[in-house]
């Protein structure tokens, strides 16, 4: 996929700020045979912005449904959303002001936490600390917002507003403007993306499996109190012992800085 990348044959010299603007339609890596300019836009404009809420939490026949009811705590932390801690019953959803999000919805933190995303699986809805994106999906490509995550949420942070807690209302959301391309360049280049966040989930998963290894071994290679430790290599069988530090290291201090200078 990455093989596919060009220089994008259709970037402007920036001579002045007419030129400036046109050059950001032109992005300067783009997969070959795409060379039309890309458009700006207002997200409200391709996208459903919608908040969320929360029904009586003393009510409890509002809750243990099988509604996905999402906080901001549960995202952020991967790219995909499956399920939900707490759910609602359908009776919670039409006694509150929380909307359900269709499957491909980014659900957007509006609150404390401002701008960390994900996208659901099924549908869902959300406590009021969302502005999620619902998007028009014969406009603009799921997969393609979510990669304008940092984008979305630097204008967040500074269009956020409020005394007690700053909070990026909805009608904001709709104002925040973005670049899109034509759809089959979207998917082209949310394809290409995708690839690469799954190749970086999976070695992150590689790399917390290796630290738990580590983990492991300090804790069964090395002896503590103890004549043996849990686990030797073979070829070991003599006893270990235990001594101070002072009789096989040197301990020094180190002097100020002033002391060398005033010399």
């Amino acid at each position: 996929m990455t093989d596919d990348l060009m220089k994008s044959s259709g970037s402007r010299d920036a001579g002045n700020s007419t030129h400036a603007d046109e050059q950001r339609l032109y992005p300067k890596v783009r997969f070959r045979g795409f060379d039309e300019p890309w458009k700006k836009v207002k997200l409200g404009d391709v996208a459903e912005i919608i908040g969320g809420g929360t029904p009586s939490t003393s009510n409890l026949e509002y809750w243990d449904g099988n509604i996905n009811w999402f906080t901001p705590t549960e995202v952020g932390k991967t790219i995909y959303l499956h399920e939900s801690q707490r759910k609602l019953s359908e009776l919670g959803l039409k006694k509150s002001s929380a909307r359900l999000l269709n499957p491909g919805a980014i659900l957007f933190t509006s609150r404390a936490g401002i701008g960390n995303t994900g996208i659901i699986i099924n549908p869902s809805a959300t406590n009021q600390g969302f502005q999620s994106i619902q998007p028009n999906k014969n406009i603009i490509d799921s997969y393609f917002i979510f990669c304008l995550s940092s984008r979305l949420k630097r204008y967040a942070l500074k269009h956020s507003a409020g005394s007690t807690f700053t909070e990026i209302s909805g009608s904001e959301m709709k104002k925040a403007k973005i670049r899109i391309c034509a759809k089959n360049e979207q998917n082209k280049i949310s394809t290409c993306i995708k690839s690469l966040d799954s190749l970086l989930s999976l070695q992150q998963r590689k790399l917390e499996l290796e630290k738990q290894l580590k983990k492991f071994c300090l804790q069964n290679i090395l002896s503590d109190n103890k004549k043996c430790p849990n686990l030797r290599f073979h070829d070991f069988s003599t006893n270990w012992k235990k001594v101070k530090v002072g009789d096989i290291f040197t301990v020094t201090r180190g002097k100020k800085l002033s002391n060398f200078l005033c010399k």
